[in-house]
């Protein structure tokens, strides 16, 4: 039997995809939540990220099932918070720390986003603003570096006949010098060509990869429990969704699963009927509060879709969420809001 459910809003009834109608405030939760893990794995990769190796860890840590364009509107909501460097993405703020200056991009560079003008209210090219020379320019040719010395530099003269001596010791103690150099530079060839030699017979041990960086598990829709805490999914009918801890950033919490009566496929208006004598009572005993004692927490739901009711499925779900649309990451259980 395959299953599958459908997501409601309390406030909108069947929630409509990003593009086709207003969005929900989980869809809010699922961008938001986007956006701050994708956030999160550049500020992780200091030293800069390839876009398929972002794409790799959205899809770990956000949707299995993410695609190149999915994470392009990721990184355009970042706007100029991201950087590109020659294929290398970056967080603006984690580049800008590690080069221990405000980073600006060279030629090779682009940024993410609207581009901004690296010169603003650039003056002419005259020199400074306080008169002086202008600066040399910045690429010399490199043949003003063998111009001849000026005249008046001073030309070399031999010292005094009385200093002759000591300038022959000078030339001894240079040339013990230049020995002790050159032994030196031959006893590193050899040290380096004997340590290679016996490294090459013993092989130095590997080092094992990193764990693979998950964030929950993924499960199917008739696995869901109550007190889990979920990633909600955006698309209007599913068959799997994340569970994650409670205590890290997520759009729902189950505090009720239960079965629909039988008899024919419920309406839309008479599955929203329903809920509304089911959900308030149960909200009540799981949180403390009445749903309309308190503005914190709203609620919405899961419903089997008509393909698996009529396979015999009538398990719904009811989860409270922030009613602002932001993540929560705790568990509002006898929170009493």
């Amino acid at each position: 039997m395959s299953l599958a459910a459908r997501r409601y809003s309390r406030a909108e009834g069947p929630s409509t995809a990003p593009g086709r109608g207003a969005d929900t405030p989980c869809d809010h939760v699922r961008l938001e939540y986007a956006v701050e893990t994708v956030r999160e794995i550049l500020a992780a990769h200091s030293s800069g990220i390839s876009k398929p190796g972002l794409l790799a860890w959205a899809r770990l840590r956000i949707d299995t099932a993410m695609t190149d364009a999915q994470l392009d509107e990721e990184l355009a909501r970042l706007g100029d918070e991201v950087v590109d460097e020659q294929g290398f993405l970056y967080l603006r703020s984690v580049r800008e720390r590690a080069l221990d200056s405000p980073w600006e991009p060279d030629a090779n560079t682009r940024r993410l986003g609207d581009a901004a003008s690296r010169d603003e209210g650039g003056g002419d090219d005259g020199g400074s603003d306080d008169g002086g020379p202008t600066p040399p320019d910045a690429s010399p040719d490199a043949n003003q570096w063998l111009a001849p010395a000026p005249p008046d530099a001073g030309a070399w003269t031999p010292p005094p006949a009385g200093r002759r001596g000591v300038r022959g010791i000078g030339k001894v103690i240079g040339l013990v010098f230049v020995g002790f150099w050159v032994l030196g530079l031959f006893g590193n060839l050899a040290e380096g060509f004997f340590a290679g030699w016996t490294d090459s017979a013993t092989p130095a041990p590997t080092r094992s990869p990193d764990p693979t960086p998950t964030t929950g598990s993924v499960i199917p829709f008739d696995e869901i429990a109550v007190g889990d805490c979920l990633v909600v999914p955006s698309e209007d009918e599913f068959s799997e969704l994340r569970r994650v801890p409670c205590d890290t950033p997520h759009g729902g919490e189950v505090f009720l699963v239960a079965d629909h009566p039988d008899g024919a496929y419920p309406t839309d208006e008479a599955f929203g009927e329903f809920i509304a004598t089911v959900c308030p009572p149960a909200f009540q005993s799981w949180t403390g509060s009445a749903y309309d004692a308190q503005d914190l927490l709203d609620y919405s739901w899961f419903t089997p879709t008509e393909e698996s009711w009529t396979d015999g499925y009538r398990t719904f779900d009811c989860y409270l969420a922030l009613a602002d649309g932001s993540l929560a990451d705790r568990s509002y259980r006898d929170a009493n809001p």
